[in-house]
């Protein structure tokens, strides 16, 4: 919320897209769901309104993700009530959660070994996954 204004806003040029990809480190640092999801929608609102297309993701997994049935069951309904938002607010979104996901949390191979951040193979899917999810429904769209 706070780097918003000096890296979106008051960009120049002014962006015509934002990517927003937000509320790993919230939901560790055990803010609530409701919360997350205000700031979520306000950052949002603010780049809608001077005129930029927002493209919202998904929660990302973290490595070792089904250790904690609390923060599993946050994210989960986080994840839920994102994409519910996008739909209902007709924002592209690209679901960065369940295309990073194995079956216990990040895929390792995404992982730089720290459990929480990507390794370059990481950042390289998650590209895949904006480009596939977004980016060719705007390419669709601009080209016809």
């Amino acid at each position: 919320m706070r780097r918003v204004k000096r890296d979106v806003l008051k960009y120049k040029p002014k962006p015509d897209y934002c990517i927003i990809e937000i509320g790993t480190n919230d939901l560790g640092w055990g803010l609530r769901v409701e919360e997350i999801l205000k700031n979520i929608k306000i950052l949002h609102k603010m780049t809608k309104d001077i005129g930029i297309i927002n493209i919202g993701t998904t929660i990302l997994p973290i490595v070792m993700e089904n250790l904690d049935e609390i923060y599993m069951n946050k994210k989960y309904n986080l994840n839920t009530e994102l994409c519910q938002y996008f739909q209902e607010n007709n924002i592209l979104y690209a679901d960065l959660f369940n295309g990073m996901l194995s079956n216990k949390g990040l895929d390792k191979k995404y992982d730089v070994g720290d459990r929480l951040h990507f390794s370059v193979e990481g950042y390289k899917r998650m590209g895949i996954i904006i480009f596939n999810d977004c980016v060719q429904r705007i390419l669709k769209n601009i080209l016809i």
